[in-house]
């Protein structure tokens, strides 16, 4: 049946044959009646009301089945529906707070490793550092010892040289003393020798 809304509510009418008087109809599973015609009641007849008959009946029950079937339906689907949602949602969940947790997992170890290279590379420069003071230390140790060698076997040199040229200029002063005397060199001394033995014979 058509409806139409006026004055805020919803209205239809029907057009009943003449003779017709029974002016309560089925609307929307509820009885509604003709406002215009009164109910009037004479006798065992009484105008503006229709008995409920037990096909209408049945069928008012058959379709009130229908809309709870058909609700508890919608309501089952929408509950499996919210049902799969958020057992899917609380799988995205967890799925996300796996790989959240994996990857503080794999952050935390990468501060670690970095953390232990940076301990390694600060131990081996110190290390290095001490070795290279070590050896500088060494090394100025030994050139202060190699020095000081050196220096001493200059010293023993220089004296030992000095001593030979003192002890030369001596031996040639003692040679030129001899010769200041009369004594002739070495190979006159033997020629005189030989004369002066001479001239004794011939004496």
């Amino acid at each position: 049946m058509a409806m139409k809304k006026e004055s805020g509510s919803w209205k239809g009418s029907i057009f009943l044959l003449p003779g017709t008087y029974t002016y309560k109809y089925v609307v929307d599973e509820r009885w509604c009646f003709d406002v215009e015609k009164p109910t009037v009641t004479a006798g065992s007849t009484t105008n503006n009301q229709i008995e409920v008959v037990d096909y209408l009946q049945q069928l008012l029950l058959e379709r009130s089945k229908t809309r709870d079937d058909i609700h508890q339906e919608i309501s089952a689907a929408f509950n499996q529906d919210k049902t799969l949602l958020q057992a899917k949602h609380t799988q995205d969940l967890n799925l996300h707070a796996q790989e959240l947790a994996a990857l503080r997992a794999q952050l935390s170890d990468l501060h670690r490793d970095h953390a232990n290279q940076k301990n390694q590379w600060e131990y081996r420069l110190n290390t290095l550092q001490h070795e290279v003071e070590r050896n500088k230390k060494a090394i100025n140790e030994k050139r202060s010892v190699i020095e000081t060698e050196v220096r001493s076997k200059y010293d023993v040199l220089v004296t030992a040289q000095h001593n030979e040229i003192l002890l030369l200029k001596a031996q040639m002063e003692e040679l030129r003393a001899k010769q200041v005397e009369g004594f002739p060199t070495t190979g006159g001394e033997e020629k005189g020798e030989e004369s002066s033995h001479v001239n004794n014979i011939a004496k």
